[in-house]
């Protein structure tokens, strides 16, 4: 028995949000589903059904993106990626996140040291990367709460965790990695608190905004009535997953030095350096390649402006 989420759609500011409601079913490989709601569409439903929100938000650069921080959970030599989505509040970061959820991501609404026990338990054991849509609902809690969360996900994302943190027992060692997002205007309040203790450094910096260009698309879009009348499409799922060593030749290896000194966001830079390696190397394991090749180094510059100054503008 697995969870199939099916999804209702309402308007969320400018944009619409995704509401996933789920219901136990048995999935046999990949037969589709079809929803029996009040669902406006005929199309099958599947495990991790988004819907395209592509042609309304022009977010397909920041897909690519989550795409490959996935994938870096699925390289034996590189720690999973994280990162932190700055974007403005309603912008379709949690909705990017909904549209990329497969088996290897865990979708949360809140993070605590307590929610962390069932996170490492047996049954998510397949499970790379926790995708939490609000940044602000961690530092919602006392403080004590919020640190030792802190402390937990910073031993996850930038260490191995091999002792279970309330018992002290050895565990099988565990990484992850930690996908949220926070709004553009509550960011440089909560930097300091992020950056403390070497604590933001384990995350790339991914932000964007809406020229005018595309806002007036998605307001022209809404008049439309596009938002109800949209194709959902596949949702994301991995091809042939499982943890491979992918290699990195040296004149690639080289290029993606000087991109990480480029968007590095202190003064070493190593950290950018080795998730910039990761991604390059998740660009190759996507392809189910063994060695990564300059269209793999293309396919993360091309994300570049993500990580610098005021971030992507879509």
């Amino acid at each position: 028995m697995r969870k199939v989420y099916y999804l209702d759609r309402s308007i969320h500011g400018f944009l619409f949000s995704l509401t996933l409601f789920s219901c136990e079913s048995k999935l046999e490989g990949k037969v589709p589903l079809r929803h029996k709601g009040k669902f406006p569409t005929k199309e099958p439903l599947w495990l991790c059904y988004a819907l395209d929100m592509e042609k309304l938000v022009k977010l397909e650069p920041l897909y690519k993106l989550l795409r490959l921080l996935l994938w870096t959970g699925q390289l034996t030599d590189e720690r999973a990626s994280s990162a932190i989505i700055v974007a403005p509040a309603s912008g379709g970061k949690t909705s990017s996140f909904e549209h990329v959820q497969c088996g290897q991501s865990l979708l949360l609404g809140d993070l605590t040291a307590r929610s962390m026990k069932d996170i490492l338990s047996e049954k998510h054991k397949n499970v790379t990367h926790l995708l939490l849509g609000d940044m602000l609902a961690m530092f919602g809690h006392k403080k004590a709460t919020v640190d030792l969360t802190k402390q937990i996900v910073a031993k996850l994302t930038g260490e191995v965790l091999t002792n279970d943190p309330w018992s002290g027992e050895s565990i099988e060692p565990r990484s992850l990695g930690l996908i949220t997002a926070i709004p553009d205007k509550d960011f440089p309040r909560y930097q300091k608190e992020i950056d403390k203790g070497g604590f933001g450094s384990r995350f790339l910096i991914a932000k964007f905004s809406y020229g005018d260009k595309t806002k007036a698309e998605v307001h022209d879009h809404i008049m439309r009535n596009g938002y109800a009348n949209g194709r959902p499409e596949a949702p994301f799922t991995m091809n042939n997953p499982g943890k491979k060593k992918v290699v990195l030749p040296l004149p690639v290896a080289r290029k993606v030095k000087e991109l990480g000194i480029d968007i590095a966001r202190d003064p070493l830079g190593y950290r950018a350096h080795r998730q910039l390696r990761a991604l390059v190397k998740a660009s190759a394991r996507s392809k189910n390649k063994g060695t990564a090749s300059n269209s793999d180094f293309e396919a993360v510059e091309e994300l570049r402006n993500f990580f610098v100054g005021d971030g992507k503008q879509l």
